[in-house]
Formats: C-alpha cells, structure tokens, sequence
C-alpha cells in the first residue's frame, strides 16, 4: 500500500501476522516445545525465529497455503539446520530456512534507514537487526557506546521522515 500525503506511507501489501516470541505456558502443546525447561530457553532467544516465520507465514496465508509448523517446532528446525549460534540467529541460516517454503531473501551488512525503505518500496518486509531501546551507537550513562544489534523485529512499513512500522 502506498499513500501519496505529505508524509508518505509504504507497506507491504499482504498481510504479515505478529508473532510474539513469548510462550504461552496455558498451551498444553507448549508451543510445539519438547519441554517446560526449552520453552523457557527458547522464548528469550526467539526473536530471529519469530521473526522468519511471520515473513513466511505471510507468505503462506498469500497463496492460500497452510502455515509453517508450531514456534517450537521452528526453532529445533533452525537449529538443526545450523541457523542459529552462541551469539543468536544468523541471517543467512534463517533465508535458508524461509527457502524451504519458496521465499526467497537476502542478507545485507551495514544497512541504513533508506536501504529498508527501499525494500518496502519494493513490497518486500525485512528482517531488521536493532538494539533494545533502539539505542546502539548511542553513549549510555558511563559514556561508552552501546553495541548495535541484538535484537530481530520485521518492518512491514513505513512513513517517511517519521517511523517505521514493525511487528
């Protein structure tokens, strides 16, 4: 969609459903999870996972396809396959794993505001790496700069020169 205002909006045209990569413990399923003690795990380290199955479930709603598997199920999925490390999910293994259900991706080093812009132009959401707070590059209270990164969200839009839409 895209609205010609003065402060313009881009977003994707196809829904792309939120994922929280918090478990529901009330699910007797746990989510897919093999137990209590890996959901626990999981749930604060599923941002990335999270994150690829909302794409590739948009993906699927689109072409009228059944959705990916259970978050847990995703997640022992990524790891088999070597997405994920000691340090979170690598990018490249989760466009890996978004191939398995036909939808392609890319990954990009150093990326800025307009480079995201441009994929959502494009009608492309993306997998966007940011600091909780977004505060990375910034100086914290000690006057040492925050490391960038360490958290994945999917931007679905945006409005140019105010914010970007995200899940």
């Amino acid at each position: 969609m895209r609205i010609n205002e003065q402060n313009e909006i881009f977003k994707v045209s196809y829904p792309i459903p939120f994922y929280t990569q918090l478990v529901d413990f009330n699910d007797v399923n746990l989510q897919g999870f093999n137990s209590k003690q890996d959901a626990e795990h999981w749930q604060v380290r599923g941002c990335g996972i999270a994150s690829i199955k909302m794409i590739i479930d948009g993906f699927q709603i689109y072409r009228g396809n059944k959705l990916s598997e259970t978050y847990g199920e995703f997640v022992y999925k990524g790891v088999e396959i070597g997405a994920h490390c000691d340090r979170g999910w690598i990018h490249k293994g989760l466009v890996e794993l978004a191939k398995e259900y036909k939808v392609s991706g890319q990954t990009f080093r150093q990326s800025n505001v307009n480079d995201v812009l441009s994929e959502i132009e494009k009608d492309r959401p993306c997998i966007t790496s940011v600091t909780a707070g977004f505060h990375g590059g910034k100086m914290d209270s000690n006057g040492e700069i925050i490391k960038a990164g360490g958290h994945l969200i999917v931007v679905v839009g945006a409005e140019l020169g105010k914010s970007f839409y995200t899940h």
